[in-house]
């Protein structure tokens, strides 16, 4: 039995078998088939990766800003307005963040049910995990500040 996974090939008149030519052209099967740059269980875990690195990258700014907000108060500003503006806009990133540990999960089973790397889904659901988190303890803090300041 050989390793060789190319079936044996007749002679043909136009392959030469002289000793300079040991081995016969072979063109190879004709049902090749090349497998996509991405998979269905890597590209969930790519979008969920795409979700979650801006969510978890731009929660430092809503820090500072919280802390200004707690160091100098709420001079000028509108609190039930800011208020439901921040209930509005925190809802929808947790929402996001929560969606992204979705598309996670998804590109996780998708991935080990074609017997594929599940890395993308993993990093995707660990990542969105912590953004979640780090959002939750964003909302929590700035609703404890509107909160104390709301007349």
């Amino acid at each position: 039995m050989s390793s060789d996974p190319y079936p044996a090939k007749s002679p043909d008149p136009w392959v030469t078998s002289s000793p300079g030519h040991p081995r016969t052209y072979d063109a190879g099967p004709d049902n090749i088939v090349v497998p996509p740059l991405l998979t269905r269980g890597a590209q969930w875990g790519l979008t969920s990766l795409l979700l979650g690195v801006p969510l978890l990258a731009g929660s430092p700014v809503l820090l500072l800003l919280l802390r200004n907000f707690w160091t100098l108060g709420p001079a000028g500003m509108r609190v039930p307005v800011a208020f439901a503006a921040g209930i509005g806009g925190l809802g929808m990133i947790l929402g996001l963040a929560a969606a992204g540990a979705g598309f996670g999960v998804r590109g996780w089973v998708i991935a080990a049910s074609d017997r594929q790397p599940i890395a993308l889904g993993l990093g995707g659901v660990m990542l969105n995990g912590v953004a979640f988190l780090v959002w939750l303890g964003i909302t929590i803090d700035m609703m404890s500040f509107f909160l104390q300041h709301l007349h």
